[in-house]
């Protein structure tokens, strides 16, 4: 008994060494990381569960901006810093167009929609969007009387607290979303809308668990965490309380008799859908405007909403260039008279501040990961190609393989993974 122990001990040895030995061979192929173990990859780390920028960063300092993290046998190159991106997003944007679809999104959007989604579908669904937003506005005078309107609320919302304590999370990110809501369904929503307040309540809740370890855990065993409980399965929940809410105002578009067409995004979708349907596999349907429209408030109300909570925290902080914006507001513009985009010319100051709370605020720390479509090089370093079926058929085996690609904030990733399977 003791000898067929120390047979297999010996066998577990030798592989670990050979798993070792090879995979400081593979290491050569990629920019400089920390050590990959067998099997775990970086996930020896201490910290590796708590990605963040701040961690990214201090790899930086030791690796460089160009570095490797393996998760699992698997690894991904992180872009860290304005330069790298710059080579890598700008210099090469078609190289890097591909989107790895993680476990935890997969469950989320089901490869739907715009932000979550990748190949063919990824393409149609936002190649529509755009094209459907900039007929409702984007970018024009009209879009900036209703943001004008929400501005104005706003303030009035602030004049209101008569100077007391305030939490302004409600207020801003109300806001924000009713300029989505007008473009998307058409009208804007009150504050006293309960439906409202919850729909923007999951929607913080799907975005915190996002980028919390569940989701880390989700992406690294998924067949595992589907079936316990957890703040993932409440994202979850969340996400279906949204696609309800969504399919009941389409539902609405569709039994009420419009007679004015192309009123709102739903309006449009309806209308492309109608065009299509004789179509083969048509990309169109209620399950992609249902997530394209959940993409279009997660991603805009969160981020715009957060870019606003910063900077009124830095004007809190730093009172004296809240005074100077004041002053330069107050001496070059008309009283009472609503700011447009126009104005930014007038106010270079102010325009410099925004440009700077854009910059320095922390606004989605971890984010959407890529992987090259072709071999490319970013500065010194050659990627390969990642062949996309070979990523589906990562995905269908749910190995290790799904484990978290980082995008740290002004930085990027690549998923230059091995084609071995």
């Amino acid at each position: 008994m003791m000898a067929l122990s120390s047979i297999f001990l010996l066998l577990v040895l030798c592989l670990l060494v050979v798993q070792l030995v090879r995979l400081q061979f593979r290491r050569r192929h990629y920019p400089p990381g920390p050590t990959p173990l067998p099997f775990i990859g970086c996930f020896w780390h201490p910290k590796f569960f708590q990605l963040n920028r701040e961690l990214l960063t201090e790899m930086s300092k030791i690796y460089g901006n160009i570095f490797t993290l393996w998760f699992g046998p698997y690894p991904v190159i992180i872009l860290q810093g304005y330069q790298a991106v710059k080579d890598g997003l700008t210099t090469h944007p078609e190289d890097v167009s591909g989107r790895p679809l993680l476990p935890f999104f997969k469950a989320l959007t089901n490869n739907k929609g715009i932000a979550f989604s990748t190949g063919q579908t990824w393409k149609q669904q936002r190649r529509f969007s755009m094209a459907a937003l900039k007929n409702l506005g984007l970018g024009k005078s009209t879009l900036e009387y209703q943001i004008q309107e929400e501005a104005e609320s706003l303030v009035e919302v602030f004049r209101k607290s008569e100077g007391k304590p305030m939490n302004p999370y409600f207020a801003l990110n109300l806001a924000v979303s009713n300029v989505i809501g007008m473009l998307v369904f058409g009208h804007r929503f009150s504050t006293e809308d309960e439906t409202f307040h919850h729909l923007l309540e999951a929607m913080e809740k799907i975005f915190n668990v996002s980028d919390s370890v569940a989701s880390k855990l989700y992406n690294i065993f998924p067949w595992i965490m589907q079936r316990v409980p957890g703040p993932h399965q409440k994202a979850f929940s969340s996400c279906d309380f949204i696609q309800s809410f969504i399919r009941e105002k389409i539902k609405k578009h569709q039994e009420a008799d419009h007679r004015e067409k192309d009123q709102d995004f739903i309006h449009l979708y309806l209308d492309e859908i109608e065009k299509m349907k004789n179509q083969h596999k048509s990309p169109y349907d209620e399950n992609n405007m249902v997530q394209s429209i959940f993409d279009l408030f997660l991603g805009g109300t969160e981020t715009s909403g957060t870019t606003l909570h910063w900077g009124l925290l830095y004007m809190v902080l730093y009172p004296d260039i809240q005074a100077k914006v004041q002053k330069e507001i107050d001496t070059l513009l008309t009283p009472g008279q609503s700011i447009c985009y126009e104005d930014r010319k007038k106010l270079p100051y102010t325009n410099a501040v925004i440009h700077e709370i854009q910059r320095f605020s922390n606004i989605i720390s971890i984010g959407i990961p890529k992987f090259c479509i072709r071999d490319t090089k970013i500065q010194k370093f050659h990627i390969r190609k990642v062949i996309e079926h070979v990523w589906e058929k990562i995905w269908q085996r749910q190995s290790s393989s799904c484990s978290l690609a980082t995008l740290c904030k002004r930085s990027t990733s690549t998923w230059p993974m091995d084609q071995k399977m």
